[in-house]
C-alpha cells in the first residue's frame, strides 16, 4: 500500500510541476522521507544543460535537514557527477549501504553518515529512458531503526523510475516550449515571408516580412485568400502544386509575381509545403517567400546587356588581369573568324593582335598601374582564317571592384574600320577630284574669256579698224570733191560695219543663256549649227528637246554642243552632222555625231579653247559624264549625260 501511495504522490507532484526542478526535488524528497525513511536527498544532473546539480533534501528533524544541506554544500559538481557515475554500472535498482566504489565523495559521505548516526542507507538511481543515470534518490534511517525492507526498496526504486520518466516528460515539455518560442520568434523576425494557409488557400497567419512583401498590414493580410495576391496564372499553378503535394509530393520551389494594392508587382521566390498532423493527415499549408525583385530586375538588366553585347557586330571582350580571356561576344568571334571549337577562355588578349599592334594595346601587366586605365586609338587585329590584318578602332579599359577599386578585369571594344578607311580614301579621292575640277573650271573659264577676246579682236575690232580707215578715205575724197570715190568708200564702210555687227551678234548669242525667255536649248543649238556651217555643203541637223532643264544644265549642254559642232566644222570634213537631244526618267542626254575623218591620235590641245577635257570637267561637276569616241558608222561621236537631279 505504501508503494502505491508513494507512486501516486510522486506522479501527482510531477503532473502539477511548473518546471521548477529544485522544488520538484525537494517535494519528492519530502514524500520519500515521509513514506519509507527518516530523511532523503534527491540529486538531479544535466537538467536543460545546467552545469550545476539540483539537490533536494528532506528530514523529519529540521536541524538534521540543515546539517545535511550544509554538508551537501561542501561538495562540488564534479563530486556529485563522480558519485552518480558509480551507479551507472550497478545492476540492482537499489543497494543498502554505501556504493562499492571508493570515490572521494563516497568516503566523505560514509564518514559523515557515521558521524551523525546513520545506520541504514538505500539508493535508487534515476535513469534516462534509454538507460543512462541522471541522478540518485538517497533515503536514510538512523541507528535503532529497522532496516529497509524489500518492499521499501521496491517502493524507492519505483519512485526513482517515476521521477526519471517525469523528468524526461518535463524536460521534453520545456524543450518544446523553448523550441516553439524560438520558432515563433524566428517566424516573426525572419526577413523572409512566412504564411500559414488553410487547405482552401486562405491565410491563417503571416509574419511581418510577408505582410510587407504583399503590401498590407498584418491584420489586412490575415484572412486574405492566396488568390488575392497572385496573378491568375500563378494561382492556378500554385493550386496544382498544392494538389500534388497533398497527394504525397515534396515541397516545390518556384518564382512568382505578387500583386500589391498600389498596382505594383513584386517578384518572389516561394516554396510551398504541406504540414501534416501526427496521423499524417494534411493540416495546414506553409508558404515561404522572399522578395527577389531587385535580383530579378538585375538579372533582367544583365540578360538585356548580354543580348546587347551578343547583338553588337563589334569585337567585345573581357579578360582577367593576367590577359586570359573570360568572354568574347558573337560579333567578335565572327569578326576574327574564330573557329567554333575554340574555347575563348583558353586564349589570351594578345592572341588576337598582330605583333605590331601589341604595343598599341599595351602589355596586360601594365594595365593595373595605369593612371586612368584607358587606352584608345587605332590598331589591327588578326584574322584567324588567313592571318591577315583587320584595321580596328580600339577602346580598352580596366574594370575595378566597386568597393576596393582594385583591378578585376580588362575590357576591350574594337570596331572594324575597313569600310571607314575605304570611305576616307573615297572622300580624299573626291577632294582631289574637286580640287582638280576647280582648277580645270577656272582654266575653262579663262579659256572662254580668251576665246571671246580673240573673237572680238580678230573679227569685230579688225572690221571696225578697217571701217575707221575707210572713213578717213571718205573724208579725203570729200575734201577733194571726188564724190564718186567718196560714195564707193561709204559703201565699203557700210559692209565692214555690217560684218562687225554680225560677228558681235554671234558673240552675244553665244553668251546668252540657251534657256532664256523666247529662246530654248534646241533653238540655240540650231542657230549655232546654222552659223557654223553656213558657208559649207554639210547637212547639219539638231533634233529633239529636253524638258524641266535648269539654266546651269542647259548652259552645259549648249557649250558642249557648240564645242562639238565647232570641232566638226573645223576638223571633221563631214558631209553630215547630227545633234540629238534625248531624255529618260533618270538622265538628260546629248549626242553629237558626224561621218567625218574621225578622231586624231593624239587629240590636239588648242590654247584658248574649251576642248574635250573642259567638257568632261563641266559634266563631272554636275555629276554627269562626257565621252568622246569613234562613231560606229565612221566619224566622231560626243555623248553628254547628266542626271535629272543635277542643279536642283
Amino acid at each position: 500500500m505504501r508503494r502505491w501511495r508513494l507512486l501516486a504522490r510522486v506522479a501527482e507532484t510531477i503532473a502539477t510541476s511548473s518546471h521548477d526542478f529544485l522544488a520538484l526535488a525537494n517535494t519528492t524528497a519530502e514524500l520519500i522521507a515521509q513514506e519509507i525513511g527518516d530523511g532523503c536527498a534527491v540529486i538531479l544532473l544535466d537538467l536543460n544543460g545546467q552545469p550545476e546539480p539540483v539537490i533536494g533534501v528532506a528530514h523529519r528533524d529540521p536541524a538534521m535537514k540543515q546539517e545535511l544541506i550544509d554538508f551537501g554544500r561542501t561538495m562540488t559538481a564534479d563530486d556529485y557527477r563522480a558519485w552518480v557515475s558509480d551507479f551507472a554500472t550497478l545492476t540492482a535498482r537499489t543497494s543498502v549501504g554505501l556504493p562499492a566504489t571508493e570515490t572521494g565523495y563516497a568516503k566523505r559521505l560514509r564518514e559523515h553518515e557515521l558521524e551523525i548516526g546513520i545506520e541504514h542507507v538505500a539508493y535508487a538511481p534515476i535513469r534516462y529512458p534509454w538507460g543512462g543515470v541522471r541522478g540518485i534518490v538517497d533515503s536514510i534511517r538512523y541507528v535503532g531503526s529497522e532496516p529497509f525492507s524489500d518492499y521499501d526498496l521496491s517502493a524507492l526504486a519505483a519512485a526513482a523510475d517515476a521521477l526519471g520518466l517525469g523528468l524526461e516528460l518535463l524536460t521534453t515539455r520545456a524543450r518544446e516550449r523553448s523550441i516553439n518560442r524560438l520558432w515563433g520568434t524566428a517566424f516573426e523576425v525572419s526577413p523572409i515571408g512566412h504564411a500559414m494557409l488553410n487547405l482552401d488557400g486562405r491565410i491563417l497567419t503571416i509574419n511581418a516580412a510577408g505582410a510587407e512583401i504583399v503590401g498590407r498590414a498584418l491584420h489586412q493580410a490575415t484572412g486574405l485568400h492566396w488568390r488575392a495576391i497572385t496573378t491568375g496564372e500563378d494561382f492556378e499553378e500554385d493550386k496544382a502544386d498544392i494538389e500534388r503535394m497533398l497527394g504525397g509530393e515534396q515541397g516545390i520551389l518556384r518564382m512568382r509575381v505578387i500583386k500589391r494594392p498600389d498596382e505594383t508587382m513584386r517578384w518572389i521566390s516561394r516554396s510551398i509545403s504541406v504540414v501534416r498532423d501526427d496521423a499524417g493527415n494534411p493540416e495546414v499549408i506553409h508558404v515561404q517567400f522572399a522578395d527577389i525583385s531587385p535580383l530579378y530586375e538585375s538579372q533582367q538588366r544583365a540578360a538585356l546587356f548580354e543580348r546587347l553585347l551578343e547583338s553588337s557586330p563589334d569585337y567585345i571582350g573581357i579578360a582577367n588581369i593576367d590577359g586570359r580571356l573570360r568572354y568574347l561576344n558573337r560579333g567578335g568571334r565572327t569578326l576574327v573568324g574564330l573557329p567554333d571549337d575554340i574555347d575563348v577562355t583558353e586564349t589570351r588578349m594578345n592572341d588576337y593582335h598582330d605583333e605590331q599592334a601589341r604595343p598599341v594595346s599595351l602589355p596586360v601587366e601594365e594595365w593595373p598601374t595605369m593612371r586612368d586605365g584607358i587606352v584608345g586609338g587605332e590598331s589591327t587585329i588578326r584574322d584567324w582564317r588567313d592571318g591577315s590584318s583587320i584595321p580596328v578602332s580600339v577602346s580598352s579599359f580596366v574594370m575595378r571592384d566597386d568597393l576596393t577599386q582594385q583591378p578585376i578585369a580588362i575590357a576591350t571594344i574594337q570596331r572594324d574600320i575597313r569600310e571607314r578607311r575605304s570611305a576616307q580614301r573615297a572622300i580624299a579621292d573626291l577632294a582631289e577630284q574637286r580640287r582638280n575640277l576647280l582648277i580645270e573650271l577656272v582654266s575653262a573659264e579663262q579659256a572662254e574669256r580668251t576665246r571671246i577676246a580673240n573673237d572680238v579682236h580678230d573679227d569685230s575690232i579688225q572690221l571696225l579698224a578697217a571701217s575707221q580707215l575707210r572713213l578717213q578715205l571718205v573724208a579725203g575724197h570729200l575734201h577733194r570733191g571726188d564724190l564718186d570715190a567718196a560714195a564707193k568708200a561709204v559703201e565699203d564702210v557700210s559692209e565692214l560695219v555690217s560684218s562687225a555687227q554680225r560677228h558681235l551678234r554671234e558673240i552675244l548669242l553665244d553668251l546668252e543663256p540657251p534657256n532664256s525667255p523666247g529662246r530654248q536649248l534646241h533653238e540655240a543649238l540650231a542657230d549655232t549649227a546654222a552659223s557654223f556651217f553656213a558657208d559649207t555643203d554639210t547637212d547639219v541637223n539638231v533634233e529633239g528637246s529636253l524638258t524641266d532643264i535648269t539654266p546651269d544644265v542647259a548652259a552645259l549642254f549648249y557649250r558642249t554642243g557648240r564645242e562639238s559642232l565647232s570641232n566638226a566644222r573645223q576638223h571633221a570634213a563631214a558631209k553630215r552632222v547630227t545633234a540629238t537631244l534625248d531624255e529618260d526618267a533618270d538622265l538628260w542626254r546629248l549626242v553629237v555625231q558626224d561621218d567625218g575623218v574621225g578622231l586624231p591620235d593624239p587629240l590636239p590641245v588648242q590654247p584658248g579653247h574649251l576642248g574635250v577635257r573642259g567638257m568632261a570637267s563641266r559634266a563631272a561637276a554636275l555629276g554627269g559624264s562626257c565621252v568622246l569616241d569613234s562613231n560606229p558608222g565612221g566619224g566622231t561621236r560626243v555623248t553628254l549625260e547628266v542626271p535629272r537631279t543635277a542643279g536642283r
